[in-house]
């Protein structure tokens, strides 16, 4: 089941794309804010890494976020 459930968030991906309001694009461009002064006082590599750290996390976030989101629904489904 564990392996299902990255397939199954990327395909609802794939369908139903997850909107770029102004906020999200807001936070984005906060985050690149921040990490050019991370690279810049610590260096173009850890920087590197800690963009692929928390973009993994996210990840994570996200599908543990959809899972629950499938078991809600398939708990609403049978009342």
């Amino acid at each position: 089941m564990n392996t299902l459930i990255p397939d199954l968030f990327s395909l609802t991906l794939e369908h139903f794309p997850a909107p770029s309001d102004d906020t999200y694009q807001t936070c984005q461009a906060l985050r690149e804010r921040h990490f050019s002064t991370v690279q810049a006082g610590l260096g173009a590599d850890f920087a590197a890494k800690l963009r692929d750290t928390l973009d993994e996390l996210g990840q994570l976030e996200r599908e543990r976020a959809f899972l629950q989101g499938l078991r809600l629904g398939l708990a609403l489904n049978r009342l």
